[in-house]
């Protein structure tokens, strides 16, 4: 079931975004949405492997563990556990990663190191084409608890994960930019930015925050550190921060260095029509 749920989240964005003109193939009449066509390339290929873990499940409990019986081949030890674990990612949801497409850039080009570390995804490591693991936050402006996740996502997260402990360091150039160069170029209450923060410098004020961010997510400013460790759940270094793209859908769709802004833009004019 958990699988072919994620098939109504994955396709009802997409649909959503085609038919009201949100997508860069909308503006041509007649003509494929590419967005709309990364539907069956992430899901089909899940299927196809829903189908193939099917298949070596079945054999586990019909005695053929260690056997080769109907052309199936026998599983040892190592291979059963190595299917259980499969399994739990399957029925949790957790397990399953989308192939690289329009809306999952996980190359990052010669030479460009991740601001990511760590290949724990299913505790929460930020992979393209993984769902973002919800974690709990507190609100900076009152101080309210909240999950990540709260509420329904029908717009792309645009989730910075910045230091922001001085105004004229690497976060702040990029919030501006964010905030007058890209998030006025897409069309309005498709992208949301959300602000997590690290531990803070005792001096630090209201008056320290970017305007931009101040504009863009005065209710979205969040403390990452105060109930949960965010930025060690998320394997991003505090004192470098990132920037990730969260899909309407929960997936995330790319990664970027706090000050590589223009990979940000690019995808997000991949998948969304600019104004």
């Amino acid at each position: 079931m958990n699988v072919s749920m994620m098939d109504s989240y994955n396709l009802a964005w997409k649909l959503a975004h085609s038919i009201n003109g949100l997508t860069p193939d909308s503006a041509y009449p007649g003509k494929p949405d590419s967005l709309l066509d990364t539907y069956h390339v992430e899901r089909h290929t899940i299927a196809q492997e829903l189908i193939e873990f099917d298949r070596a499940f079945s054999s586990m409990f019909s005695g053929k563990i260690g056997s080769g019986e109907d052309g199936v081949e026998g599983l040892t030890h190592d291979q059963f556990l190595e299917v259980f674990s499969t399994g739990n990612g399957f029925t949790s949801g957790c397990g399953i990663e989308y192939p690289e497409n329009l809306t999952v850039e996980k190359k990052l080009g010669q030479g460009i190191k991740s601001p990511v570390t760590g290949t724990d995804y299913l505790s929460g490591i930020l992979r393209p084409g993984r769902r973002l693991l919800d974690v709990r936050l507190k609100r900076h402006a009152d101080g309210n608890r909240r999950h990540l996740q709260d509420g329904t996502l029908t717009a792309y997260k645009n989730s910075n994960l910045a230091c922001l402990a001085i105004n004229q360091g690497t976060s702040a150039k990029s919030l501006t930019t964010l905030g007058t160069s890209v998030l006025p170029h897409f069309p309005a209450s498709t992208l949301e930015q959300v602000v997590v923060h690290p531990r803070l410098d005792k001096t630090f004020t209201w008056r320290d925050v970017p305007q931009e961010l101040k504009q863009h997510s005065e209710m979205r400013f969040h403390s990452g550190y105060e109930i949960d460790d965010i930025y060690a759940v998320y394997g991003v270094d505090p004192a470098q921060g990132a920037l990730a793209v969260i899909r309407p859908d929960g997936y995330v769709g790319t990664i970027a260095a706090l000050d590589d802004v223009s990979r940000i833009e690019r995808y997000l004019a991949g998948c969304l029509r600019k104004i």
